[in-house]
């Protein structure tokens, strides 16, 4: 009986060691599995939501900074025709958004995550509402004088304050920019 006992603990051991190992070797794989869907490495652009209405292109675009998933930058980019892409801010270090769309209602656009309303665009001033923030801003963080909005940093134009949005944004570098609101923009997912 004795033996018994002792050959059936040996078995339990090795069940349990065989019970172990999968559940780690598991676990580690599905952590790696969300690693590569939801973080793309070098900080590449991924786009959540694209939308083309008569007042031009609209994306909403998130990047991790770094080579460790740190958080999203999330971005709203808005394209008019002969015009440069204005960037707005919409959250920073976030989690990774899901449900996300671009919704027109009049002359507003607004950003929607999971239903709820992240930022609202106003066409008729070009004011911009982040809701994350509880701050409305009167003009773009920046604007990018290229047909990518993904382009290098060298593209990137600080807006200048001197100049109210309003006025200058209708005619600023419209000779220079071609009119590619009609060409689908080079999508750059990371791994999607």
């Amino acid at each position: 009986m004795v033996t018994n006992m002792v050959v059936a603990a040996a078995k339990n051991r090795r069940n349990t060691r065989l019970i172990v190992m999968i559940t780690a070797m598991a676990l580690m794989a599905s952590v790696a599995l969300y690693v590569l869907v939801y973080y793309p490495v070098g900080g590449r652009p991924r786009v959540f939501c694209e939308r083309d209405f008569e007042d031009g292109r609209f994306l909403v675009a998130g990047k991790c900074d770094g080579p460790w998933p740190l958080g999203w930058n999330m971005t709203l980019y808005w394209k008019r025709s002969r015009q440069p892409w204005a960037a707005y801010y919409l959250d920073h270090e976030a989690p990774f958004w899901r449900d996300v769309e671009i919704v027109r209602d009049g002359d507003h656009v607004y950003v929607k995550r999971a239903g709820q309303i992240e930022g609202d665009l106003n066409l008729k001033d070009y004011s911009f509402r982040n809701y994350h923030q509880n701050y409305t801003h009167t003009n773009p963080v920046c604007v990018i004088l290229d047909a990518n909005p993904f382009s290098a940093n060298e593209y990137r134009m600080p807006y200048p304050e001197t100049v109210g949005w309003t006025s200058a944004w209708p005619v600023m570098l419209a000779g220079y920019i071609p009119d590619d609101t009609q060409t689908k923009t080079k999508k750059q997912h990371g791994r999607s």
